[in-house]
């Protein structure tokens, strides 16, 4: 099932049980999906003005780009980034002492992650970021520039940024 689906159904389902933490979350992230169509919407019509160097009203409807909707990995992507505004919000509440609000937005990065694929473990990932290691010729932590940008477009999706990052400075030694 398209995440979009999901979403419409887990939605409803949290309006009949009148679970209101689980129901704001997802219209939450539901309108955060609606801003980034927008935006994608948006990106393309500025490729055009670009394109055809004319202003965008001077362009006839016709010829505008259809409104595409967000692919699977988009929607992914803003999905992350709420949870990771959640599990940022959380570290700064609780050094804050603000354990009530830390709470509440571990409860909502509870249900954002339910909808995130399962990340790998430190011990899964550390093989493959020796491998990148390996490939791109790093010796020390001032090859680090090197080899962040290979292992995060090829591990984003499959594991927490902060921890690659450790891993990889832990890996290239001091």
């Amino acid at each position: 099932m398209a995440l979009d689906e999901q979403l419409q159904n887990d939605m409803k389902a949290a309006m009949r049980s009148k679970d209101t933490l689980r129901l704001d979350t997802i219209r939450l992230l539901r309108s955060n999906l609606q801003a980034e169509r927008g935006a994608k919407r948006q990106r393309a019509l500025d490729a055009l003005v670009a394109q055809r160097r004319v202003a965008l009203d001077a362009i006839p409807a016709n010829e505008l780009p259809p409104e595409e909707p967000l692919t699977e990995a988009e929607m992914q992507q803003v999905l992350a980034r709420e949870a990771k505004k959640r599990q940022d919000s959380v570290e700064i509440y609780t050094r804050g002492g603000r354990q009530d609000l830390a709470d509440q937005e571990q409860a909502e990065l509870a249900i954002l992650q339910s909808y995130l694929p399962a990340r790998l473990s430190v011990d899964e990932v550390r093989p493959m970021v020796q491998a990148i290691i390996t490939e791109v010729g790093a010796t020390s932590k001032a090859d680090m520039k090197k080899v962040m940008p290979v292992v995060m477009s090829r591990l984003r999706d499959k594991a927490d940024g902060r921890m690659l990052n450790q891993l990889v400075g832990e890996l290239l030694g001091p």
